[in-house]
C-alpha cells in the first residue's frame, strides 16, 4: 500500500494592522530626515576640509574631500525624497482607512434609514398633516361659534337705554358747571365796577373839596 502524504497547507499569512504599520512608517520616515540632516552636515564638514586643503596647496586632497562631499550630498537628498515619499504614503494609508470607517458605518446607518423611510411612507405624512389641519379649522369655527352665542346670550338689552341716560346727566353736569363758571365770572365784574365807581366818585370828591 501506498500512503499519499496530505499536503500541509501554508500557514496565512497575518493581515498587518493598518495602524501599526502606520505607525512605523512614521517612524521610518523620521529617522530618513534625521539621516539627511546628518548626511548634509556632514557633506558641508568635506567642503570646509576641501577648502583648507586649497589653502595649503593640496589640490588632490580638495578634490577627495569633494568627492565625499558629493557623496554625502546625494546620500542627503535621496533620505530626504525617501522620508517625503513614506509620509506622503502614510498620509493615503491614513485617508483610506477613515474612508472604509465611514463606509461601514454607512452600511449600518443605511437599513435602518431604509426601515425608516418605509414607516413613514410620504403618503402617510401628507395624509396625517391633512387631518391635523382639518381637525384645527373644525375647532377654530367650534370655537368662534360658541364665542358668539356666549356674548350674545350675555348681552343686556337695556345697556344702550343706560348709556343713553348716563350721557344725558353727564350733559347736564357739564352745562351747570359752565353755568356756575359764568355767574362768577359775571360777579366779579359786577364787583370790579363797582368798586371803580366808588374810587371815581371819591376822588371826585377830594377835587371840589380843593
Amino acid at each position: 500500500m501506498h500512503f499519499f502524504k496530505k499536503n500541509k497547507q501554508p500557514a496565512p499569512t497575518p493581515v498587518a494592522d493598518t495602524e501599526d504599520t502606520i505607525m512605523e512608517m512614521r517612524m521610518q520616515a523620521k529617522m530618513m530626515e534625521r539621516a539627511a540632516k546628518r548626511s548634509d552636515k556632514d557633506s558641508k564638514q568635506q567642503i570646509q576640509k576641501a577648502r583648507g586643503a586649497l589653502i595649503k596647496g593640496n589640490e588632490e586632497g580638495a578634490k577627495l574631500y569633494l568627492q565625499n562631499a558629493n557623496m554625502k550630498n546625494n546620500e542627503a537628498l535621496n533620505n530626504m525624497r525617501t522620508g517625503h515619499r513614506l509620509e506622503a504614503v502614510t498620509t493615503q494609508l491614513r485617508s483610506n482607512e477613515n474612508n472604509m470607517a465611514l463606509a461601514n458605518q454607512l452600511n449600518k446607518l443605511t437599513p435602518l434609514m431604509q426601515q425608516q423611510a418605509n414607516l413613514h411612507s410620504v403618503q402617510n405624512v401628507n395624509q396625517n398633516m391633512m387631518d391635523f389641519q382639518s381637525a384645527m379649522d373644525k375647532l377654530t369655527i367650534t370655537g368662534n361659534m360658541m364665542n358668539a352665542q356666549m356674548d350674545q346670550g350675555m348681552m343686556d338689552p337695556s345697556s344702550d337705554t343706560n348709556v343713553d341716560k348716563m350721557l344725558a346727566d353727564l350733559k347736564a353736569e357739564v352745562n351747570a358747571d359752565i353755568n356756575k363758571d359764568f355767574v362768577n365770572v359775571n360777579r366779579n365784574f359786577q364787583y370790579q365796577n363797582i368798586n371803580q365807581n366808588q374810587n371815581y366818585d371819591q376822588n371826585k370828591q377830594k377835587n371840589f373839596n380843593y
